[in-house]
């Protein structure tokens, strides 16, 4: 099977993306999952010992959220029984189970005085096969994680950002919004909409949820889905491959950032995969990447030029100044005296 994970943090312990979850049950369903905690300006707290931690220290609420978010989701999963109405399904359990699981899990007995307590985003996918080569996925949402599918055709985004263009600046300014920017998102209170949509995918395909930190270092979709494939193909198997694009999202992401990716079972090795995204990749490479990389050397010959001019500029600015100064020495003693 082609499937990974990817899980960083800023400040080991202390992020507030959750581990991401990939999880197969029975007749091959699949979840796949990312949860990022939003910051919010509040006293820390003080949480009974987790998996993660051993030791009871301060964490804050995207941390707890996210946390929180990741153990009601897969609880979901493993146990419910799963149907067309999983994402609704899925909302209830999390509006219902959020201040049961704050005391069992974290030991939090109360909910802070904010409007919208324990906050974090969310972004996964529930997959099943509806045939050898179709599968039906329901991407679910809320925030702006984001699922996504890489087909021959390219990525494709299947969730919508919940953004809000022109934020309320006084919900910002008072500290009641952890991003006045994104207006729906997981919390305590219940106040959120678990958005969905519903796609019938055919042929071989890898399916990607990411956090915000994997993907806000790229100025389009096209430059993330290039740095996918790129790296993909200078692996040689799959730790590598999870290795490197790892070490290139740490170079392009100033956040905490977490991936989960599963591709389709008919594509049993990483040989397969780069065979079906070949053509892609060198789609991507002779239309994009190429002729961007040949300005980017023209305008780097151009900058390299505009220096060497500025130094002739400022070397012949010297040369007059000298001159001038030499010749008015020069004929200063031509002067009349009075």
């Amino acid at each position: 099977m082609i499937q990974f994970t990817i899980w960083e943090e800023k400040q080991p312990n202390k992020g507030e993306d959750a581990p991401p979850s990939l999880l197969i049950r029975e007749q091959a369903q699949g979840l796949l999952a990312v949860y990022d905690g939003l910051s919010q300006p509040e006293a820390l707290f003080s949480v009974s010992p987790t998996v993660e931690n051993e030791t009871q220290e301060l964490y804050s609420q995207g941390y707890v959220a996210a946390r929180l978010a990741k153990t009601i989701t897969e609880g979901f999963f493993n146990h419910a029984e799963l149907d067309d109405n999983f994402a609704e399904n899925l909302e209830y359990s999390l509006k219902d189970d959020f201040g049961t699981y704050l005391r069992a899990q974290f030991g939090i007995e109360e909910t802070p005085l904010f409007t919208k307590p324990f906050p974090t985003t969310i972004a996964g996918m529930y997959v099943r096969p509806l045939s050898p080569t179709q599968w039906q996925t329901i991407a679910f949402w809320a925030g702006n994680s984001r699922c996504y599918a890489l087909t021959t055709l390219g990525l494709q985004q299947l969730t919508q950002d919940d953004i809000n263009p022109s934020p309320d600046l006084l919900e910002s300014l008072l500290g009641n919004q952890p991003d006045a920017k994104i207006y729906n998102y997981i919390n305590s209170m219940g106040d959120f909409q678990l958005q969905a949509s519903s796609y019938t995918l055919a042929g071989p395909l890898v399916l990607i949820a990411a956090t915000d930190g994997c993907y806000q270092g790229f100025e389009h979709n096209l430059y993330f889905e290039y740095t996918l494939l790129k790296t993909l193909f200078e692996s040689d198997d799959l730790a590598q491959w999870q290795n490197t694009l790892t070490q290139v999202l740490l170079q392009s992401s100033n956040d905490d950032f977490s991936l989960s990716l599963w591709a389709s079972p008919t594509l049993d090795s990483l040989t397969h995969l780069k065979v079906m995204l070949f053509a892609r990749y060198q789609k991507l490479t002779r239309e994009l990447i190429q002729p961007l990389e040949a300005l980017d050397q023209t305008l780097q010959s151009l900058r390299y030029e505009a220096a060497y001019l500025q130094m002739k500029i400022e070397q012949i600015d010297e040369e007059r100044r000298q001159t001038a100064q030499n010749l008015l020495q020069q004929l200063g003693g031509n002067s009349l005296t009075p």
